[in-house]
Parts: structure tokens; sequence; C-alpha cells
């Protein structure tokens, strides 16, 4: 399909090639649905089995403009100290954050607002390949389909 542009493709191609094309967006958006899902899910664990709590910035250290390690203090059965990497500008030193602790390994935590971050991207991204390109594609294929008959 190199040198043809999708608008060059519904306006001359046959229904048999558009259809191929409008499989192939459906199998992508289903692909990108399906890590959604998994990563829904895996988040979900998080929630549900990891122990909520709020940390306390301690410190910050600064290396460059991107990467900034935060210190933060929290309790778990006994007072924890780690550094996060984070982009937490917004965050001042005494500030609360909610985190998610990790039972079985009290070091491991997870931002609560970072949850559900990456499956509500790849959800928007299956939602934008069938409403923008598939949706759209369906009356070319159903015009090209009446004229063949």
């Amino acid at each position: 399909m190199s040198g043809y542009s999708m608008f060059r493709m519904l306006k001359y191609g046959s229904s048999k090639q558009i259809k191929k094309i409008m499989i192939i967006i459906a199998i992508i958006s289903m692909v990108i649905g399906l890590f959604s899902i998994f990563f829904y899910i895996k988040d979900l664990l998080v929630e549900k089995n990891w122990y909520k709590t709020n940390a306390v910035v301690v410190n910050y250290e600064i290396s460059n403009s991107k990467d900034i390690l935060i210190e933060l203090k929290y309790n778990y059965k006994k007072d924890y100290i780690i550094k996060v990497k984070d982009y937490a500008y917004y965050t001042g030193i005494n500030s609360n954050i909610s985190i998610y602790v990790n039972k079985n390994n009290p070091t491991e935590i997870k931002r609560e607002q970072k949850l559900y971050v990456t499956s509500e991207i790849l959800f928007i991204c299956s939602m934008v390949f069938v409403g923008i390109i598939l949706f759209p594609m369906l009356p070319f294929y159903l015009v090209k389909r009446i004229k063949e008959k």
C-alpha cells in the first residue's frame, strides 16, 4: 500500500481493499484495547491488595531539569525513607502524597495519581482508531460495495 494515502484508497480502491484496511484497523484497536484492560487490571490489583497510606516529601535532589529524586517518608509497620524518581515540581517539602505500598516489599510504592494513567491512554488510543478511522470508513465501504453489485 506504499504510495497510497488513506483518502486515495477510499476514493479509488475497491470494497475488498477497504474491507482489508478496516479489518486491520479493528485488530489493531482490539490489541490496544486488550493492553488497556491488562494495565487496568494490574492497577486495580495494586489498589485492592497494596496498603494505602500517605507519604511526606522530606527532600528533593535535582540532577537535571527532567530527573528529580523525591525523598519520601511513610509508615508501614515501621518508618521508611526512600527516594523516588519523579516529575513532581508541584509538591513542596512536607506535603503529603497518597501512595500504595507493596505489602511483600514495603520499599516498592506506587503513587495514587499515577494509577490507571497507562490504561486510560491506551483506551483513548483504541477509541481513536475506532472512532476517527474505522467508523468514517464504513460509509465509503458500503457505497463501494453497493456500486460493485
